[in-house]
């Protein structure tokens, strides 16, 4: 019996060797990696092209009311989606989603600055599905709902009755927002 052991051995051994190497992709528990040596070889992402970064700004520009999914903007740079997305982050340092995010953030806070629109109007005009996402995104990058921001631009701490009624904030009077 010691036949099948001594085979099992020398397979494992050859593997090995092999696997110091580069030439097999180590197995660790969920995830393949490979060797150092083969870790050294791979290259680096090149960064998005200036044009095709432009196309892309754009068209998050013109659309950012609607849907934008990885593949519309992956399309639009005329490349896959895993090759734009890594393109993207090394060129902005922002993931495709991040940088939308961050866009719906920052048209959300000039129209809450220049118009008395509702927060959910507001928030459906940024291509946001429904105020309490808003609201959550919103708070996540500034610090605050987007209520308490507006009222902390007109440089109060809590908004009086008259600017919630003109902002269009009955409900958050009844919720304490």
């Amino acid at each position: 019996m010691n036949g099948p052991s001594n085979f099992a051995t020398a397979i494992a051994a050859t593997r090995t060797d092999r696997i110091g190497n580069g030439i097999y992709p180590l197995r660790r528990p969920g995830r393949w990696h490979s060797s150092p040596a083969a870790a050294r070889s791979r290259k680096r992402v090149g960064s998005l092209q200036n044009w095709r970064l432009r196309r892309v700004i754009e068209f998050v520009e013109a659309n950012m009311q609607r849907p934008l999914a990885l593949a519309d903007l992956a399309r639009t740079a005329g490349l896959s989606r895993m090759h734009f997305a890594a393109q993207f982050r090394e060129a902005t340092g922002l993931r495709p989603h991040e940088y939308v995010l961050r866009r719906r953030i920052e048209r959300a806070k000039e129209m809450l600055a220049a118009s008395a629109a509702p927060i959910a109007e507001v928030a459906l005009h940024v291509g946001f599905s429904s105020q309490g996402h808003f609201t959550v995104v919103f708070k996540r990058f500034t610090g605050m709902s987007p209520y308490r921001w507006r009222c902390t631009l007109a440089n109060r701490d809590d908004c009086s009755p008259v600017c919630r009624l003109s902002h269009g904030h009955a409900l958050a009077d009844r919720l304490n927002y």
